[in-house]
C-alpha cells in the first residue's frame, strides 16, 4: 500500500512537471516568433500575451489525457494499466456508475488489475443470502486464486477473488487489490442496502395489494351478508309481522263491537313466530351457545336447526380451545361456511358430513368432510381462508371424486404469556 501511494504521489509530480514544460515551450515559441517578426518593440503587445495564454491553456487541456498516460507510464511502469482501470472504476463509482453495474464492473476491474484469468466478487446480504458475479461471465474456477476480504466500517460485506495464472504474481498487483477493496467496501455496502430496499419495497407493494384485495373482499362480504340477512328477514320474519299487523287491524275495527279473541290469539302467535325466527337469525350471526358452551355444542345446535345430519368428533382438550374465544369463533364460522356449501344443492350431491376437532397444546384443527365430489365456491373458500389467515392459520381443501375435505388450522395463544392491556398476565 505504501509503495502504491508513493507511486501515486510521484505520478502527480511528474504530471505537474510535464505541464510546466509544455507551458514554457509554448511561451518560448511565442517569444521567438515575436522577436523574429516584430523588431521595433522591446515588449510584446497585450493582444499577443492574451493570445499566447489562451493557446497554452488550450494545448494543456487538449493534451491532458496524453500527459496523464505518459505520467502513469513513467510512475508505474508496466503496472500502469492495472492502476488506470482501478482509478477509472473508482471515478465511475463516485459519479455515473449505476448500482446494478457495480458488481460486474468490480469483478472485471479486479481481474484486469491483477492480470488474472478470472475474477469473482461475492456480496453477503443482510438476510444471509450470497450474491456473486464472475468475470468473464459464466466462467468456472480452474486454478489457484487470491482472495481479498471487503469490509465497510468493520462489517464484512463480501470478498474479491482473482484467479492468477502466474504464481509469481507481482506484489504490486496484490497491493492494488487491497487498495481496491477499500472503496469496494463502500460500493458493496451501498449495493446491499439498495437491494434490501428494493426487496422491502416489493414486499410492501405485495402487502398493499393483499390489503386492498382483503379490504375489497371484506366490503363485498359485508354487502353480501347484509343482503342475505335482509332476505332472511323478508322471508322468515316480515310475513308473520304482516299477518299479525293485519289481525290487530281487524281487531281494532271491531273495538266498538265484541272483538273476536281468535284474532288477538292469532296475532300473538304470529308475533311469537316472528320473534323466534328473529332469534334464530341472530344466533346465526353469533350464537350465544358458542360463548357459553363451546364450539362442539354450538355446531351441534346449528346443525340441528339447519336440519343437516352430521357427526362431530373431538380429540384433545376442547376447553383449551374455549379459552381462546377469537380462534374458537374463527373455527365455528369456517365450519358453518364449509358445511353450508357441502350440504347445499341436490340432496344426493353430498353424503353424510363429518366434523372432527383436534386440539393440541398450541394448535387447533377442524376438519369438515363429506362423501361426494361437490366443491366449495370461490367466495366460500376466500371467506374461510381470510378468517384463518387473520389468526395466522392455514386452510387445506382436498376435493376428490370420492370425498371433499376442508381442514382449517389456527394457532392457540400461550395463556401463560398473554398480557392484558393493563399489563397484568391473564390467568
Amino acid at each position: 500500500m505504501t509503495s502504491t501511494v508513493a507511486r501515486s504521489v510521484s505520478r502527480h509530480v511528474i504530471l505537474l512537471l510535464m505541464r510546466l514544460v509544455v507551458a514554457f515551450s509554448c511561451y518560448a515559441v511565442f517569444v521567438i516568433a515575436i522577436r523574429h517578426g516584430v523588431h521595433d518593440q522591446s515588449r510584446p503587445p497585450l493582444t499577443v500575451v492574451v493570445l499566447a495564454t489562451a493557446v497554452v491553456a488550450a494545448v494543456l487541456w487538449l493534451s491532458q489525457d496524453s500527459l496523464g498516460r505518459i505520467a502513469d507510464r513513467l510512475a508505474f511502469g508496466a503496472d500502469s494499466a492495472g492502476y488506470l482501470v482501478v482509478r477509472d472504476l473508482l471515478n465511475q463509482m463516485s459519479t455515473t456508475l449505476s448500482v446494478d453495474e457495480v458488481i460486474p464492473r468490480l469483478a472485471e476491474v479486479a481481474g484486469r488489475a491483477a492480470r488474472g484469468s478470472r475474477a469473482q466478487v461475492r456480496l453477503w446480504m443482510a438476510d444471509g443470502a450470497r450474491w456473486s458475479q464472475a468475470w468473464p461471465a459464466k466462467s468456472e474456477p480452474v486454478g489457484a486464486s487470491v482472495t481479498v476480504d471487503v469490509q465497510h466500517r468493520g462489517d464484512m460485506v463480501g470478498e474479491i477473488e482473482v484467479e492468477i495464472e502466474d504464481p509469481e504474481v507481482s506484489p504490486f498487483d496484490r497491493r492494488l487489490l487491497d487498495e481496491l477493496a477499500g472503496p469496494a467496501g463502500l460500493a458493496l455496502s451501498t449495493v446491499r442496502l439498495t437491494y434490501e430496499l428494493r426487496r422491502r419495497m416489493t414486499d410492501l407493494k405485495q402487502l398493499n395489494e393483499a390489503l386492498r384485495a382483503s379490504s375489497a373482499r371484506m366490503l363485498n362480504t359485508r354487502a353480501r351478508e347484509q343482503r342475505r340477512l335482509q332476505a332472511e328477514i323478508d322471508r322468515r320474519v316480515l310475513p308473520h309481522l304482516a299477518l299479525a299487523t293485519s289481525e290487530v287491524a281487524q281487531a281494532g275495527s271491531q273495538i266498538e263491537q265484541d272483538v273476536d279473541p281468535a284474532l288477538l290469539e292469532a296475532a300473538a302467535a304470529h308475533t311469537s313466530q316472528a320473534l323466534d325466527a328473529l332469534r334464530t337469525i341472530a344466533r346465526g350471526i353469533f350464537p350465544p351457545t358458542l360463548t357459553d358452551a363451546g364450539l362442539a355444542t354450538a355446531l351441534d345446535g346449528w346443525l340441528d336447526r339447519a336440519g343437516i345430519p352430521a357427526t362431530i368428533t373431538i380429540e384433545g382438550a376442547a376447553d383449551r380451545l374455549h379459552a381462546d374465544p377469537e380462534e374458537e369463533a374463527c373455527l365455528y364460522f369456517s365450519a358453518v361456511t364449509a358445511v353450508g356449501e357441502l350440504a347445499a344443492g341436490s340432496p344426493n350431491s353430498c353424503g353424510a358430513l363429518s366434523l372432527r376437532l383436534e386440539v393440541a397444546a398450541d394448535v387447533a384443527t377442524l376438519s369438515v368432510g363429506g362423501a361426494g365430489s361437490r366443491s366449495l365456491s370461490e367466495g366460500a373458500v376466500t371467506a374461510i381462508r381470510d378468517r384463518a389467515e387473520a389468526f395466522g392459520g392455514t386452510v387445506e381443501i382436498g376435493a376428490g371424486a370420492q370425498e371433499t375435505v376442508v381442514r382449517v388450522t389456527v394457532a392457540l395463544e400461550d395463556r401463560q404469556m398473554r398480557v392484558s392491556s393493563s399489563g397484568i398476565e391473564a390467568p
